[in-house]
């Protein structure tokens, strides 16, 4: 008898065939975002007597080489900041995370948000308003990355799916 004859006989072992991918595929998912995760903290601060804007960004790994920040984008009041304006000054990156500094320019006020990325999985953005008379720093707050969005999302389909059956 053909898999689509018991489907139409037996429902219940199409459904829990059906049950049985799902978690599988989801699990995977899950795996995979275990391993490779996105920055866990980032810490955006800027000293005005130096110029410098320096960051740090929390980021396990046991092995930097293949799996660390890949990437820092830098904005100015929600506008990425030319080549030009920003200089590297220096990049250290270690089984922790990363600190870096840059040589940049600011006014009084400047919104700065630095959107770290992970070579593997995620992003995660800090935020810094200038204050000048505070020696640079003003509020500093940070995003979580998009981990809670895909697990809600892969639940909501689960239960959805459930609910079909």
């Amino acid at each position: 008898m053909s898999i689509a004859g018991r489907c139409d006989e037996n429902r219940c072992w199409c459904r829990s065939f059906l049950v049985f991918g799902i978690v599988l595929v989801l699990s995977g998912m899950w795996c995979s975002s275990v391993w490779a995760h996105p920055p866990s903290s980032i810490e955006v601060s800027y000293e005005v007597t130096s110029g410098l804007l320096v960051i740090n960004v929390a980021h396990n790994s046991n092995d930097i080489t293949i799996h660390n920040i890949a990437r820092l984008s830098i904005l100015r009041n929600g506008n990425e900041i030319p080549e030009g304006e920003i200089r590297l000054n220096s990049w250290g990156e270690d089984s922790e995370g990363l600190i870096a500094t840059y040589n940049l320019s600011v006014t009084q006020g400047d919104d700065i948000v630095v959107v770290a990325e992970c070579s593997e999985y995620g992003l995660l953005s800090g935020k810094i308003v200038v204050d000048m008379t505070n020696g640079g720093n003003g509020s500093n707050t940070s995003t979580p990355g998009f981990e809670l969005v895909v697990v809600v999302g892969a639940l909501l389909f689960v239960w959805v799916v459930k609910r079909r059956l």
